[in-house]
């Protein structure tokens, strides 16, 4: 008997426990029509989306929302021609989205801040695991540049933000994927958790980045580095990816990746 989507949102739903206000779920479409393959994105663009048709998907798993705005809702004021425009596209593609948001943040370990930690080689190295971040201690000390090129190269991206001294040494490092939240969570990594560098996808620009530089003028050799919230969090879904196909292999399943959402110029 073919699988449904239905059964693969099952077994979505039962990878974390999810409080009740979650934002996961079935955004479009129905979940009981046969499963014909499955697409996994970082975001649900009109261009991933496509891509998800032409590969012969009708399930796409994305971990951010669909439309523009929070909450991922039909409410007039938010539609709009680009939103009636994705909307027209999802009926005529017949795809079924399904957002997988909180759930990869309420597992132990937190899946996206552990996949971007093995995607760059380090796990052997964490030495501290929460919600919020994990830490990564090397034997030695390396440059703040040597780290730079090592992402750049293990996450094959182009480029990366940096405040702080490029030259200074490091040896402790606190990693949170996606957006790291309030600059005083990046601050507390630092003065509570006597870390070198953090490296996170997205911080709240206002005050992390400043801090860095105060605590520098007084001598101390701390970095951040933003990588983007996108890459930050790509690997945790190339993992959903693989999570799905071996519990699918008889379904496609394709991992279907995002275009930067920004350009350098």
């Amino acid at each position: 008997m073919p699988r449904t989507i239905q059964q693969a949102l099952t077994y979505i739903h039962a990878l974390a426990s999810v409080p009740e206000s979650t934002v996961d779920g079935l955004i479009r479409g129905d979940a009981h029509q046969p499963l014909t393959g499955i697409a996994v994105c970082f975001a649900p663009t009109t261009a991933v989306i496509r891509k998800a048709n032409e590969a012969g998907c009708n399930l796409l798993v994305t971990h951010q929302q669909l439309f523009h705005h929070r909450p991922d809702d039909d409410a007039g004021s938010h539609k709009n021609q680009v939103h009636r425009f994705k909307e027209e596209l999802l009926q005529e593609t017949a795809i079924a989205v399904y957002r997988f948001h909180d759930g990869p943040h309420q597992m132990n370990p937190e899946l996206l801040t552990d996949s971007l930690i093995r995607n760059v080689g380090w796990n052997s190295l964490i030495t501290g695991v929460n919600r919020f971040y994990s830490s990564v201690t090397f034997t030695e000390h390396c440059s703040v540049q040597d780290i730079i090129a090592h992402l750049k190269h293990t996450l094959r991206i182009s480029h990366v933000r940096l405040s702080g001294d490029s030259d200074a040494l490091c040896k402790k490092i606190g990693v949170s994927a996606g957006f790291s939240g309030y600059a005083q969570r990046v601050i507390s990594l630092f003065t509570d958790e006597n870390v070198d560098v953090v490296i996170t996808g997205e911080p709240l620009e206002s005050g992390a980045a400043e801090f860095v530089q105060d605590a520098n003028a007084l001598g101390k050799q701390y970095a951040l580095i933003v990588l983007d919230h996108g890459e930050s969090e790509i690997p945790g879904m190339i993992k959903t990816a693989k999570m799905l196909t071996q519990s699918f292999p008889e379904v496609p399943v394709h991992f279907i990746r995002n275009e930067l959402a920004f350009e350098v110029k």
